[in-house]
């Protein structure tokens, strides 16, 4: 079928964001140039502050970084090292905002400039509000080092826009918990909670109205105008198949997706979602199993999760039937798979 690896380039990243990133790296010992050639990537590739990357390719850049920095929680660590002139023109609106709900908003409305497939959302309760990070579609998922460093910079971004540091009640996560989670809890000084719906931080409702310090309402008008003219010339990234791909993958976790509950979901009658399926050249059944089969082959990379774990996020009801359909679609087991991949990679870094 192919529609989900062309998410790669429908939800693009910026190359400033990538240049922060790897500035960051840097100061630990993960040269730009060696990360940018493991993932496939010339130096010229990042030259131009104003072109994007594909998803694949920030994601790629991620694991590198996570398989060479060994350390837990790299991306808590180079969130420290990463300067305000990374997030460009919606860091500065955030920065210039008269409080931090305003800034807040300005993030959710102009998170895309960085990453059109990341989405923000504010949950705003009597007592606390959420402020949560997850990708817009769930067919794209993220290596764990960049939801922290995400939630990381937020944190401390906050912090220096307040000149004192963001309450924190809670801090949750999607990710199973890591071994130790010190670290997390040194540089959150929150409650944690894994294996959570959202990957959000929480705080009281009442700092929504904390002024920040660099307020300047005269020219956050004038980036408000630069950023949404930005906005416009970013291509529609929702096509009526990545709509249904996303609203799937999202029903997936243990259990399988239904073709009526869905058409619900999108406004259709059963068969007339079944009819657009059909002039698309694909069914609800095949578009499952290319969506299963392509987080499969994304999450055996991710050597925190066991294959149950694959199993339960894949809606299967149990293991021998991932095992038996991930057969089917590659003729190995997802054990065989990925140790197969570690075998590659090690020898590809052999011959660098």
């Amino acid at each position: 079928m192919g529609e989900i690896l062309a998410l790669d380039t429908t939800y693009s990243v910026s190359v400033k964001l990538i240049q922060g990133i790897l500035a960051a790296a840097d100061q630990i010992a993960l040269p730009a140039t060696s990360l940018l050639r493991a993932i496939g990537l010339p130096v010229t590739a990042i030259n131009n502050a104003d072109n994007r990357l594909a998803h694949s390719q920030f994601v790629a850049l991620w694991r590198e970084i996570s398989r060479r920095a060994q350390a837990p929680a790299v991306g808590l660590r180079l969130a420290e090292l990463t300067t305000l002139e990374t997030f460009n023109v919606t860091g500065y609106a955030m920065s210039h905002s008269p409080t931090l709900g305003t800034a807040l908003r300005r993030l959710i409305r102009y998170g895309r400039l960085l990453y059109e497939g990341m989405s923000f959302g504010l949950i705003v309760g009597p007592e606390t509000t959420a402020l949560s990070y997850g990708v817009v579609n769930a067919a794209l998922p993220l290596p764990v080092a960049s939801i922290e460093w995400s939630l990381a910079n937020i944190v401390l971004w906050a912090a220096r826009s307040m000149g004192c540091s963001l309450p924190l009640t809670k801090v949750t996560w999607q990710q199973p918990a890591p071994a130790d989670c010190s670290v997390y809890r040194q540089f959150f000084q929150s409650e944690l909670r894994f294996e959570d719906d959202l990957n959000s931080l929480v705080f009281p409702t009442t700092w929504l109205d904390q002024p920040l310090v660099n307020a300047d309402p005269g020219l956050c008008d004038l980036l408000d105008r630069y950023a949404d003219s930005l906005l416009l010339a970013l291509p529609k990234s929702e096509t009526f198949l990545t709509q249904l791909q996303h609203l799937m993958a999202q029903e997936l976790r243990g259990r399988e997706p239904k073709l009526d509950a869905i058409a619900a979901q999108l406004g259709y009658s059963p068969r007339t979602l079944q009819r657009k399926l059909q002039q698309a050249n694909t069914s609800f059944q095949q578009l499952l199993d290319d969506i299963r089969k392509e987080l499969a082959l994304q999450y055996l990379k991710d050597t925190s999760l066991t294959t149950s774990e694959i199993a339960f996020l894949l809606g299967f009801s149990e293991n021998s039937a991932f095992n038996r359909a991930f057969r089917r679609w590659t003729t190995l087991t997802p054990g065989e798979y990925r140790k197969q991949s570690d075998i590659f990679a090690r020898s590809s870094l052999t011959q660098r």
